[in-house]
């Protein structure tokens, strides 16, 4: 297939391209949590998602050895990336947060859950 547009005898032919989809840096985000606290999240890397799977090996809360539980990994990965007010956080500590910070900050890492996983009120 060419990238040539037909055109009239005689005129020379114009050439078209094709964009290259256009990516940015991704950047940290910020949130304010329901208890007021200010969390940031700086972009996942794949570095991330592999370490989380051997926390959660390390330390899972379901069945030792088998798949990991979708949230369990979620907890993980956002240890790996998540400050809150000014301080790293760790897996047991990202366990501890409320349902629905933890379900906004995996909607804004980009896996995990999303509003509609929350259990209705």
């Amino acid at each position: 297939m060419s990238n040539r547009k037909k055109t009239t005898e005689g005129a020379s032919p114009a050439v078209t391209t094709t964009p290259i989809a256009t990516t940015t840096t991704p950047t940290n985000k910020t949130l304010k949590l329901s208890d007021g606290r200010t969390a940031e999240l700086r972009p996942l890397r794949v570095r991330d998602a592999i370490e989380a799977r051997r926390i959660v090996a390390a330390n899972s809360y379901v069945n030792k050895g088998a798949e990991p539980d979708p949230q369990e990994i979620s907890a993980a990965m956002l240890a790996q990336i998540l400050h809150i007010d000014g301080q790293p956080q760790h897996y047991k500590a990202v366990l501890d947060l409320y349902f629905v910070d933890f379900v906004a900050l995996a909607t804004e890492m980009g896996t995990g859950f999303t509003p509609a996983d929350l259990p209705a009120s």
